[in-house]
């Protein structure tokens, strides 16, 4: 089991490299492929590097996560054929959810692309009803994975923020 209190010090990171298809006519990501990159992330980076699936979330604990509320501040446009690191962490949690901070940036320059704040609401699995927030999440391994994860303030230092934009 992974305490979801926990999951505040540590940074979960997945990569997408920004596709054709993904892009507008002027070559930039489309705006709604942000969100949809953050949504995403979560789910591949949580089974990738804790061993934490949502069917084992759905089945052990009868509960799952939606988005409820997102903001995102664009810093810098993404291109066709970029590599994007995706990075996450818990900002706080409550009896209802969590806020997950993503942060989107270059994977090479290590340049901020855009930071999301997503709210998440735990609901039951049979109904979708609100449900309480679960206090750790299952995880197929019985090593301490998280520990593994770069700190919250190591990957900060690594990163490139344009100036105005905070965390």
């Amino acid at each position: 089991m992974i305490s979801v209190e926990k999951l505040k010090n540590y940074v979960l990171i997945s990569e997408e490299r920004v596709k054709f298809s993904q892009v507008d006519p002027y070559g930039h990501l489309n705006s709604a492929r942000y969100l949809e990159f953050m949504a995403d992330h979560r789910i591949v980076a949580a089974e990738q590097h804790l061993q934490c699936f949502t069917l084992d979330m759905l089945r052990d604990l009868s509960v799952g996560f939606a988005i409820v509320d997102a903001h995102i501040s664009f810093c810098y446009p993404s291109i066709c054929g970029e590599l994007l690191e995706i990075s996450s962490w818990v900002k706080s949690t409550s009896n209802q959810g969590f806020s997950l901070r993503v942060v989107i940036a270059n994977a090479e320059n290590r340049k901020v692309k855009a930071i999301g704040n997503l709210e998440f609401r735990s609901i039951r699995s049979s109904d979708g009803r609100p449900a309480p927030m679960p206090d750790s999440l299952p995880s197929r391994s019985e090593h301490d994975l998280l520990s593994k994860c770069p700190t919250l303030e190591s990957h900060l230092a690594t990163l490139k923020f344009r100036a105005g934009f905070d965390l």
